[in-house]
Protein backbone atom coordinates (compact mmCIF):
# COMPACT_ATOMS: atom_id res chain seq x y z
CA UNK A 1 0.00 0.00 0.00
CA UNK A 2 1.07 3.25 -0.92
CA UNK A 3 2.25 5.52 2.08
CA UNK A 4 2.28 9.43 2.34
CA UNK A 5 6.04 9.98 1.93
CA UNK A 6 4.85 8.41 -1.42
CA UNK A 7 2.19 11.14 -1.96
CA UNK A 8 4.55 13.78 -0.82
CA UNK A 9 7.00 12.78 -3.55
CA UNK A 10 3.91 12.77 -6.14
CA UNK A 11 2.88 16.12 -5.13
CA UNK A 12 6.54 17.55 -5.40
CA UNK A 13 6.84 16.19 -9.01
CA UNK A 14 4.23 18.09 -9.68
CA UNK A 15 4.96 21.24 -8.08
CA UNK A 16 8.79 21.24 -10.02
CA UNK A 17 7.18 19.65 -13.08
CA UNK A 18 10.41 17.60 -13.38
CA UNK A 19 11.69 14.58 -11.71
CA UNK A 20 15.23 15.84 -11.45
CA UNK A 21 14.02 19.39 -9.71
CA UNK A 22 11.77 17.34 -7.33
CA UNK A 23 14.63 14.98 -6.71
CA UNK A 24 16.81 17.53 -5.98
CA UNK A 25 14.47 19.92 -3.74
CA UNK A 26 13.61 16.03 -2.03
CA UNK A 27 17.23 14.98 -1.37
CA UNK A 28 17.23 12.03 -3.23
CA UNK A 29 18.62 10.69 -6.72
CA UNK A 30 16.66 10.94 -9.70
CA UNK A 31 16.56 7.12 -10.01
CA UNK A 32 15.31 6.22 -6.23
CA UNK A 33 12.74 8.85 -7.08
CA UNK A 34 11.84 7.25 -10.53
CA UNK A 35 11.55 3.84 -8.52
CA UNK A 36 9.08 5.28 -5.95
CA UNK A 37 6.82 6.24 -8.68
CA UNK A 38 6.74 2.51 -10.29
CA UNK A 39 6.06 1.66 -7.03
CA UNK A 40 3.12 3.95 -6.49
CA UNK A 41 1.85 3.10 -10.03
CA UNK A 42 2.19 -0.82 -9.22
CA UNK A 43 0.12 -0.45 -5.89
CA UNK A 44 -2.45 2.43 -7.62
CA UNK A 45 -2.97 -0.80 -10.35
CA UNK A 46 -3.03 2.68 -12.32
CA UNK A 47 -0.35 4.61 -14.73
CA UNK A 48 0.40 8.49 -13.89
CA UNK A 49 2.94 9.48 -16.23
CA UNK A 50 3.85 9.12 -19.62
CA UNK A 51 7.73 8.36 -20.14
CA UNK A 52 9.83 9.41 -22.55
CA UNK A 53 13.83 8.98 -23.40
CA UNK A 54 14.52 12.74 -21.94
CA UNK A 55 10.93 13.72 -20.16
CA UNK A 56 8.11 12.13 -17.70
CA UNK A 57 4.89 13.82 -17.78
CA UNK A 58 1.79 13.60 -16.05
CA UNK A 59 -1.23 11.74 -18.11
CA UNK A 60 -4.71 12.10 -17.41
CA UNK A 61 -4.76 9.67 -14.75
CA UNK A 62 -1.80 11.06 -13.15
CA UNK A 63 -3.26 15.14 -13.42
CA UNK A 64 -6.77 13.56 -11.58
CA UNK A 65 -4.41 11.58 -9.14
CA UNK A 66 -2.69 15.14 -8.84
CA UNK A 67 -6.07 16.64 -7.27
CA UNK A 68 -6.95 13.86 -5.10
CA UNK A 69 -3.82 13.40 -3.97
CA UNK A 70 -3.53 17.35 -2.68
CA UNK A 71 -7.06 17.20 -0.72
CA UNK A 72 -5.85 13.77 0.89
CA UNK A 73 -2.64 14.40 1.64
CA UNK A 74 -3.74 17.90 3.33
CA UNK A 75 -5.90 16.42 5.32
CA UNK A 76 -3.61 13.51 6.44
CA UNK A 77 -1.27 16.27 7.77
CA UNK A 78 -3.85 18.01 9.50
CA UNK A 79 -4.87 14.99 10.88
CA UNK A 80 -1.08 14.68 12.20
CA UNK A 81 -1.06 17.39 13.81
CA UNK A 82 -4.30 17.24 15.50
CA UNK A 83 -3.54 14.04 16.95
CA UNK A 84 0.24 14.89 17.60
CA UNK A 85 -1.55 18.24 19.60
CA UNK A 86 -3.84 15.58 21.56
CA UNK A 87 -1.09 13.48 22.34
CA UNK A 88 0.82 16.32 23.61
CA UNK A 89 -1.82 18.04 25.59
CA UNK A 90 -2.60 14.57 27.52
CA UNK A 91 1.12 15.15 28.99
CA UNK A 92 0.83 19.06 29.23
CA UNK A 93 -1.65 21.26 31.70
CA UNK A 94 -1.88 24.39 30.78
CA UNK A 95 -3.02 27.05 33.55
CA UNK A 96 -3.72 30.56 33.18
CA UNK A 97 -4.16 33.65 35.62
CA UNK A 98 -4.18 37.15 35.98
CA UNK A 99 -1.35 37.33 37.84
CA UNK A 100 1.96 35.19 38.20
CA UNK A 101 2.48 35.60 41.59
CA UNK A 102 1.31 32.91 42.85
CA UNK A 103 2.75 30.48 39.58
CA UNK A 104 5.71 29.37 41.64
CA UNK A 105 3.71 28.05 44.28
CA UNK A 106 0.82 26.24 41.95
CA UNK A 107 3.61 24.56 39.69
CA UNK A 108 5.45 23.27 43.29
CA UNK A 109 1.79 21.82 44.23
CA UNK A 110 1.09 20.26 40.08
CA UNK A 111 4.25 18.60 40.78
CA UNK A 112 3.72 16.86 43.34
CA UNK A 113 -0.20 15.88 42.62
CA UNK A 114 0.71 15.45 38.79
CA UNK A 115 4.53 14.74 38.73
CA UNK A 116 4.58 13.08 35.17
CA UNK A 117 2.46 16.33 33.36
CA UNK A 118 4.03 19.53 31.75
CA UNK A 119 2.88 22.85 33.44
CA UNK A 120 2.65 25.57 31.19
CA UNK A 121 1.21 29.07 33.16
CA UNK A 122 0.45 31.93 31.23
CA UNK A 123 -1.35 35.20 31.92
CA UNK A 124 -5.13 36.25 30.93
CA UNK A 125 -8.08 38.03 31.57
CA UNK A 126 -10.63 36.75 33.55
CA UNK A 127 -13.44 36.54 30.73
CA UNK A 128 -10.75 35.17 28.47
CA UNK A 129 -9.57 31.85 31.02
CA UNK A 130 -13.26 31.59 31.75
CA UNK A 131 -13.69 30.88 27.87
CA UNK A 132 -10.72 29.07 27.60
CA UNK A 133 -11.80 27.09 30.19
CA UNK A 134 -14.91 25.97 28.73
CA UNK A 135 -13.18 25.55 25.21
CA UNK A 136 -10.84 23.29 27.01
CA UNK A 137 -7.87 24.56 25.71
CA UNK A 138 -6.19 25.23 29.53
CA UNK A 139 -6.81 22.76 32.18
CA UNK A 140 -6.66 25.15 35.17
CA UNK A 141 -7.41 29.29 36.10
CA UNK A 142 -6.46 30.73 39.12
CA UNK A 143 -9.43 33.71 39.54
CA UNK A 144 -10.10 35.58 42.72
CA UNK A 145 -14.12 35.20 41.74
CA UNK A 146 -15.73 31.64 41.89
CA UNK A 147 -16.42 30.70 38.13
CA UNK A 148 -20.29 30.35 38.16
CA UNK A 149 -22.22 27.22 36.47
CA UNK A 150 -22.61 23.38 37.12
CA UNK A 151 -19.79 22.74 34.91
CA UNK A 152 -16.89 24.35 36.92
CA UNK A 153 -15.24 23.13 40.02
CA UNK A 154 -14.27 25.78 42.00
CA UNK A 155 -11.60 25.79 45.28
CA UNK A 156 -9.82 27.86 47.54
CA UNK A 157 -6.12 27.76 46.02
CA UNK A 158 -4.76 31.00 48.83
CA UNK A 159 -4.85 33.99 50.44
CA UNK A 160 -3.01 36.69 48.82
CA UNK A 161 -2.24 40.08 51.03
CA UNK A 162 -0.40 43.35 49.28
CA UNK A 163 2.52 44.98 51.21
CA UNK A 164 4.63 47.85 50.46
CA UNK A 165 7.80 47.85 50.35
CA UNK A 166 10.08 50.97 51.62
CA UNK A 167 13.06 52.15 52.20
CA UNK A 168 14.29 52.67 55.96
CA UNK A 169 14.28 56.46 55.40
CA UNK A 170 10.44 56.49 54.19
CA UNK A 171 8.21 58.16 56.80
CA UNK A 172 6.02 54.88 56.49
CA UNK A 173 8.68 52.64 57.16
CA UNK A 174 8.15 52.81 61.29
CA UNK A 175 4.42 52.20 60.61
CA UNK A 176 4.98 48.46 61.32
CA UNK A 177 1.09 47.69 62.06
CA UNK A 178 0.11 49.01 58.57
CA UNK A 179 -0.93 51.96 56.70
CA UNK A 180 -4.27 52.37 54.29
CA UNK A 181 -2.90 52.77 50.59
CA UNK A 182 -5.31 56.19 50.41
CA UNK A 183 -1.89 57.26 52.30
CA UNK A 184 -0.15 57.65 49.56
CA UNK A 185 -1.92 59.07 47.54
CA UNK A 186 0.68 61.14 45.65
CA UNK A 187 3.78 59.27 45.77
CA UNK A 188 5.38 58.09 42.68
CA UNK A 189 5.84 54.01 42.81
CA UNK A 190 7.62 52.10 41.25
CA UNK A 191 5.92 48.96 39.64
CA UNK A 192 6.50 45.37 38.75
CA UNK A 193 4.52 43.38 36.25
CA UNK A 194 4.49 40.26 38.75
CA UNK A 195 2.01 42.16 41.04
CA UNK A 196 -0.21 43.58 37.70
CA UNK A 197 -3.26 42.37 39.26
CA UNK A 198 -2.51 44.20 42.00
CA UNK A 199 -1.38 46.85 40.11
CA UNK A 200 -4.80 47.79 38.56
CA UNK A 201 -6.24 48.11 41.77
CA UNK A 202 -3.98 50.43 43.18
CA UNK A 203 -4.14 53.39 40.44
CA UNK A 204 -7.89 52.99 41.27
CA UNK A 205 -7.29 53.45 44.75
CA UNK A 206 -3.92 55.62 44.62
CA UNK A 207 -5.12 58.12 41.69
CA UNK A 208 -3.05 61.35 42.43
CA UNK A 209 -0.03 58.38 42.16
CA UNK A 210 2.45 58.45 39.38
CA UNK A 211 3.60 54.82 38.29
CA UNK A 212 7.12 53.62 37.24
CA UNK A 213 6.60 50.41 35.29
CA UNK A 214 9.59 48.03 35.03
CA UNK A 215 8.91 44.82 32.52
CA UNK A 216 12.22 43.35 33.30
CA UNK A 217 12.96 41.96 37.06
CA UNK A 218 16.50 42.58 36.66
CA UNK A 219 15.79 46.50 35.69
CA UNK A 220 13.30 46.17 38.70
CA UNK A 221 15.80 45.54 41.28
CA UNK A 222 18.68 48.15 39.74
CA UNK A 223 15.90 50.49 40.59
CA UNK A 224 14.61 48.85 43.69
CA UNK A 225 18.26 49.16 45.17
CA UNK A 226 19.19 52.71 44.15
CA UNK A 227 15.72 54.49 44.56
CA UNK A 228 13.76 55.27 47.23
CA UNK A 229 10.64 54.72 45.14
CA UNK A 230 8.09 52.98 47.34
CA UNK A 231 6.66 49.46 45.62
CA UNK A 232 3.97 46.44 45.90
CA UNK A 233 4.94 43.34 46.92
CA UNK A 234 2.82 40.30 47.85
CA UNK A 235 2.70 37.80 50.74
CA UNK A 236 3.83 35.49 48.04
CA UNK A 237 6.55 37.24 46.70
CA UNK A 238 8.21 37.58 50.54
CA UNK A 239 7.78 34.04 51.08
CA UNK A 240 9.54 32.91 47.33
CA UNK A 241 12.10 35.91 47.66
CA UNK A 242 12.55 36.57 51.32
CA UNK A 243 13.30 40.18 52.54
CA UNK A 244 14.38 42.77 50.32
CA UNK A 245 18.14 44.87 51.27
CA UNK A 246 17.06 48.38 53.50
CA UNK A 247 13.59 47.60 52.51
CA UNK A 248 10.86 47.21 55.50
CA UNK A 249 7.56 45.40 54.30
CA UNK A 250 4.55 47.19 55.15
CA UNK A 251 0.88 45.86 55.17
CA UNK A 252 -1.99 47.47 53.81
CA UNK A 253 -5.07 47.61 55.71
CA UNK A 254 -7.43 48.03 52.94
CA UNK A 255 -10.12 45.30 52.67
CA UNK A 256 -9.54 45.82 48.98
CA UNK A 257 -6.08 44.24 49.32
CA UNK A 258 -6.65 40.96 50.49
CA UNK A 259 -7.37 38.51 48.21
CA UNK A 260 -8.81 35.00 47.86
CA UNK A 261 -7.49 33.29 45.19
CA UNK A 262 -9.66 30.23 43.47
CA UNK A 263 -8.24 27.50 41.35
CA UNK A 264 -10.90 26.49 38.88
CA UNK A 265 -11.43 23.30 36.80
CA UNK A 266 -14.40 21.76 34.60
CA UNK A 267 -15.80 19.19 37.11
CA UNK A 268 -15.48 16.80 34.46
CA UNK A 269 -11.67 17.16 34.76
CA UNK A 270 -12.04 17.33 39.03
CA UNK A 271 -10.70 13.43 39.63
CA UNK A 272 -7.47 13.83 37.43
CA UNK A 273 -7.08 16.81 40.15
CA UNK A 274 -8.21 15.36 42.99
CA UNK A 275 -4.88 15.34 44.93
CA UNK A 276 -4.05 18.56 43.98
CA UNK A 277 -6.93 20.09 45.13
CA UNK A 278 -6.45 18.06 48.32
CA UNK A 279 -2.91 19.94 48.68
CA UNK A 280 -4.46 23.02 47.90
CA UNK A 281 -6.92 23.01 50.71
CA UNK A 282 -4.30 21.96 52.78
CA UNK A 283 -5.84 18.31 53.26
Amino acid sequence: MYDLNQIRQFLKIVECGTMLKAADELNMTQPGLSRSMRRLEDELSVPLFVRSANSITLNENGKKAAELFADFYKTAIDIQKELSDFAKSQKTIRVLSPSPTLFAELKRRLAISNPNQNVITELSRYDEMVRELREEKCQLIQVSVPVSGDDVYNAVFDEESLYLLLPESHRFATRKNGIMLSELDGETVLALPETGYWNGVAKKLIPHSHFIFQKERTDFEVLLSASTLPTFVTDAMLSQYGSFQNRVAIPLLDDYLNLTVYCCCLKKNREFFEQFFALASGL
